[in-house]
């Protein structure tokens, strides 16, 4: 896969993460745009895409921990997102006991890959907020 220099996110599914225990699943339209009042899950939705692509957290803290539900320590977010070119890819990243697994279209792939794909977190961060 080429370098990715904008992509539209098609949908996420979490589950042992934040307040989401069970499955959940968004769906998102072209543009994007979340609104809500405090506490409705905006940052948590946030939280998710960068941690989907970067390993962090949005806001930029180290610590992944306070990303686990409460009830389900096996915390995984799959997003499926489209890229310029037309293609749908599925980004799967799980953390089972303090061991994490990521997946790119079915294939092992590693944090270094991503970071060579879609840029550092900043660079993704920035694409989340323009395209």
């Amino acid at each position: 896969m080429d370098k990715i220099s904008a992509f539209h996110i098609l949908d996420l599914t979490l589950s042992g993460f934040k307040s989401y225990n069970e499955a959940t699943t968004f769906t998102f339209g072209n543009p994007t745009i979340i609104t809500g009042g405090n506490g409705r899950g905006k940052s948590s939705i946030a939280d998710a895409i960068a941690f989907a692509i970067t390993g962090l957290p949005f806001f930029g803290e180290r610590s992944i921990d306070r990303l686990h539900c409460d009830d389900n320590q096996d915390l995984h977010i799959s997003l499926r997102f489209m890229t310029e070119d037309g293609n749908v890819h599925i980004l799967n990243r799980s953390r089972r006991k303090s061991r994490m697994f990521i997946t790119l279209d079915g294939e092992d792939t590693t944090q270094s890959t991503l970071f060579q794909l879609f840029g550092e977190k900043e660079v993704v961060l920035s694409i989340l907020q323009c395209h």
